[in-house]
């Protein structure tokens, strides 16, 4: 399993410094989410293994930008400093 977007996380946005240009359209800070990124494409460099990789990442993200749809109408923005 990779690892979902941790740029979004409420005790990221809180805990970790970061500066209003860090931040994406939907409040999550991009340098925790460009090295989660990377990381999890670090595990598609493993043909021999036997990986069950499940995308995670695109799914907590895709909640993120529609925070609405999915019964969410606070966004990651209202946890940002």
């Amino acid at each position: 399993m990779d690892v979902g977007p941790q740029g979004c996380l409420p005790l990221v946005l809180s805990q970790f410094p970061h500066s209003a240009a860090d931040l994406d359209e939907h409040g999550c800070a991009r340098p925790f989410n460009e090295a989660v990124v990377f990381y999890n494409r670090l595990l598609d460099q493993f043909p021999a293994a036997s990986i069950i990789y499940v995308d995670t990442y695109s799914v907590l993200y895709a909640m993120v930008q529609n925070a609405p749809r999915f019964g969410n109408p606070i966004t990651r923005k209202h946890f940002s400093p």
